[in-house]
């Protein structure tokens, strides 16, 4: 501001004002007097002006309140805003105060009166939240802010965005600022918008409640700032039938986390909250998606259910070397990854190899039941052919028939000679002869 100009002239009183700024020539005139308040005010124009909000009202209040803060900041009395009433005979609907004019006393009432709102404004949010939604003005900031950095947008930074920036500022003024618009500010023509808009207002703190770490989408904040609350509606509507399908989600897989080994934590896909947070125009890519998680979350608790049920005999043989548990832990860290492909084809693998664990523990059985038998016989085989195959007792050693045997003894004289006779074969019983394990 140091290139600008202060010129000490008679002209703003003879134009009815103590004082002006000309931005096209970056000068500041005001009248020998040389009022400290009217200096700052005039001042203060360099920011507070037709460029930052169409009203006159509004940069004409905000420079007297900020003047005065200069004012009282260097040491002097506050200044005060003159006695102003809304019912007074010059009162005009500030919205309606545009231009200059040559009706004096309309001037003072309006000059007057914007100061009184503007002050009556800081008092409720505080001077600090004025200058920031200047602030906010000034860049094109959206006045519905998400999470993150607020969108700009291109619209007219009028009364409309004025309200909106102050009342969504923070935890403060509320109603009592739109009071003082209707009171103050809007023309009868204006009334009917401040209405829909506090209904649309109070539908929008709905979703902001139910969406909890969501923020409203963008599609919704954009019609709010823009004032189309029909438009608004519908996409509150979407919104809202989103975040109940959030919220069955939700139930879905706590009771999934539930039955997995301890510290599993089954969670939505961040992908969802994205989509949700950043739809334009509408919400159909949104509700889509959460109506695909939903659908794969659905299919993981019934393969969940699937293995917790698998609990028969034969189930539990089928299942010998499997480990549906840990599979499941897979397709279920898939899905909190946003890869819902990849976790629904995780669950019906799961669903389909529980499916089979029944037949699969019948046939081991099965098999295992002829394995023993096979083993069976053929250890019985085996010993059958063990003992046919052994030599047969046959007693003494038996010498060939008409053999000579001579034998010596130490008490006896000369050796003896025995003769081997032939054998004898009796006759055998055939129940000899038939029996193998003799």
């Amino acid at each position: 501001i140091r290139d600008r100009t202060v010129i000490e002239s008679y002209d703003p009183y003879l134009n009815g004002y103590a004082g002006w700024y000309d931005p096209s020539a970056r000068e500041i005139e005001i009248g020998d007097q040389l009022d400290t308040h009217v200096m700052f005010h005039e001042l203060s124009h360099v920011w507070f002006n037709g460029g930052l909000f169409d009203e006159r009202w509004i940069t004409e209040g905000l420079a007297d309140e900020f003047g005065a803060e200069v004012v009282e900041a260097l040491g002097q009395e506050r200044p005060e805003p003159p006695p102003t009433r809304s019912t007074a005979p010059a009162a005009v609907a500030l919205n309606r105060w545009r231009v200059q004019t040559d009706d004096v006393d309309q001037e003072e009432w309006a000059y007057g009166a914007s100061w009184t709102v503007t002050r009556a404004m800081a008092d409720i949010v505080g001077l600090d939240v004025l200058a920031a939604v200047a602030q906010a003005a000034s860049e094109d900031r959206i006045a519905y802010v998400g999470d993150g950095e607020p969108e700009t947008e291109n619209r007219p930074n009028d009364w409309r965005l004025y309200l909106d920036l102050i009342e969504n500022s923070g935890d403060v003024g509320g109603d009592v600022i739109t009071e003082l618009f209707e009171e103050w500010v809007v023309a009868p023509n204006q009334v009917d918008d401040l209405e829909e808009r506090a209904a649309s207002r109070r539908r929008y703190a709905d979703i902001e409640e139910a969406g909890a770490a969501w923020a409203p989408p963008l599609a919704v904040r954009q019609a709010l700032s823009d004032w189309d609350f029909d438009e608004a509606d519908e996409l509150m509507d979407a919104a809202g039938e989103i975040l109940d399908r959030r919220a069955r989600t939700v139930e879905v897989l706590d009771r999934l986390s539930a039955s997995l080994p301890d510290g599993t934590t089954v969670a939505l896909p961040d992908r969802l909250e994205v989509a949700y947070e950043q739809a334009e125009d509408d919400l159909d890519d949104a509700a889509d998606l959460i109506d695909r998680a939903l659908v794969v979350a659905e299919e993981l608790g019934a393969a969940g259910r699937s293995v917790e049920g698998a609990t028969g005999a034969l189930e539990r043989i089928g299942a010998i070397g499997a480990d549906h548990r840990d599979e499941l832990v897979v397709a279920a860290t898939r899905f909190t990854g946003g890869d819902l492909d990849g976790a629904v084809a995780g669950a019906e693998r799961i669903d389909a190899d529980v499916a089979e664990l029944s037949r699969r523990g019948l046939l081991r059985l099965v098999l295992a039941v002829g394995s023993l038998s096979v083993l069976t016989g053929g250890l019985l085989a085996w010993r059958g052919r063990w003992r046919r195959r052994r030599p047969a007792d046959t007693g003494p050693a038996q010498l060939p028939p008409g053999s000579t045997i001579e034998t010596a003894s130490p008490d006896a004289g000369p050796s003896t000679a025995i003769s081997v006779a032939p054998p004898v074969v009796a006759d055998r019983r055939d129940d000899d002869l038939l029996d193998l394990d003799r």
